[in-house]
């Protein structure tokens, strides 16, 4: 049966709400991995969560959830005949919905919001929809007027930095009153230099080496051969360098080529997907990113967090996210510039420590986790906890 709403001001007649959390896909990504650290978070507050993909079945980011006690369903849209999905996912999700009771639903991309269609207004549930990047819809006119008739079934759309905003409105034709913007949300996380010794020999790092990581999918859209062109030209006067690459994904094969091609191999790691990259932080003198297209990295963040300085593209929300002083930025494409903004972290200590004193400030400031859970929440129309204190007043959105 539907949820009741209407009994959340009283949650002693209420039996608990369930949220029910799609992700894109269960596979490993920025925001699969926020999606899934909400509903662990959603069940620490008291809420009954049951999470599902719209586009796998199964991946690391569903064990990783199971077991964190979190349950985990087979929903996918692409599991569908392809010919007729358009027709029957709406039908099954709407099922879905009101047989768990469910009383919100929370998608990530829009093209999730696409493919359930109107099943979840028919299931009578409140639907928030977190976009994370608007490269795509810029790019494609044809998933942009997908997009345009989608967003007007979602009750509340969030996304991850203020510049998207204007797209929505404009573009999308959104009503201010539907939109928000909710950050990322990460921990400060005090940087362990005894983990990063451990980390370096099990790498075989020099301990007076200067490292540079980069953790993330090895895409097209990561660019990481400008990396590679911007390490080849650092390593031409800063030697004791080494390049550490934590990731997997469908560039990898060319990049350990192109490292060959530049002679870099002895200073490149390639160490395929890890799940320790707290732990490689610890061991990390400088976090890079050369990317084409972003929107809120969740890997920045977490560097951000951990105490060590950033270099990236100025790209999506990043200088957003770096504001005036949190990190370097430089031109997409350019190699040369990252190289210099690499030279300067490694030959000026004061100004890696003013990244990182600056990082910090700005992540307690915009982006604590406990903020962020509870503005998902109000989106929800559900309370900051379950049970919410006995007379206190149901959100707004209920």
């Amino acid at each position: 049966m539907p949820y009741d709403r209407q009994r959340l001001a009283d949650p002693s007649l209420s039996r608990r709400p369930l949220i029910a959390e799609g992700l894109f896909s269960f596979d490993l990504g920025g925001s699969e991995r926020v999606g899934a650290s909400l509903a662990v978070e959603f069940v620490r507050r008291g809420y009954d969560v049951v999470c599902f993909a719209v586009y796998s079945s199964h991946g690391p980011i569903r064990t990783e959830l199971e077991d964190q006690g979190v349950r985990c369903v087979d929903n996918s849209f692409l599991r569908r005949t392809r010919f007729v999905r358009r027709l029957t996912y709406p039908i099954a999700l709407r099922r879905f919905l009101v047989a768990e009771g469910a009383a919100a639903l929370h998608l990530h991309h829009v093209t999730s919001l696409v493919a359930a269609g109107p099943g979840p207004h028919l299931a009578g549930v409140r639907v928030v929809l977190t976009e994370h990047d608007l490269a795509e819809l810029i790019r494609n006119p044809h998933y942009r007027s997908q997009a345009l008739r989608a967003c007007r079934r979602a009750d509340v759309i969030t996304v991850v930095y203020e510049k998207m905003l204007p797209f929505f409105l404009d573009e999308l034709h959104v009503p201010t009153s539907r939109l928000q913007c909710i950050g990322n949300g990460v921990p400060i996380r005090k940087k362990d230099q005894t983990v990063g010794v451990a980390v370096r020999t099990r790498l075989g790092l020099p301990a007076d080496s200067f490292v540079v990581l980069f953790a993330g999918r090895l895409a097209p859209v990561k660019n990481l051969r400008n990396m590679l062109s911007a390490f080849a030209q650092l390593q031409t006067n800063a030697a004791n360098t080494h390049l550490v690459i934590a990731g997997d994904g469908p560039d990898r094969r060319l990049l350990e080529g192109l490292a060959s091609a530049l002679g870099i191999s002895r200073a490149v790691r390639f160490l395929g997907f890890r799940s320790d990259v707290r732990e490689l932080l610890c061991a990390a003198d400088v976090f890079a990113m050369s990317s084409d297209s972003e929107g809120q990295p969740l890997a920045l963040l977490e560097a951000m967090s951990s105490g060590v300085p950033c270099v990236s593209t100025a790209v999506g929300g990043i200088p957003e996210l770096f504001g005036d002083s949190a990190g370097l930025l430089v031109p997409p494409n350019d190699p040369e510039a990252l190289t210099e903004a690499l030279r300067s972290l490694i030959a000026n200590a004061d100004l890696r420590n003013s990244l990182v004193t600056a990082a910090n400030r700005r992540i307690v400031e915009c982006h604590d986790p406990d903020t962020i859970v509870t503005r998902y929440l109000q989106a929800l129309g559900l309370p900051s906890h379950w049970p919410a204190s006995i007379g206190s007043p149901c959100p707004q959105q209920c």
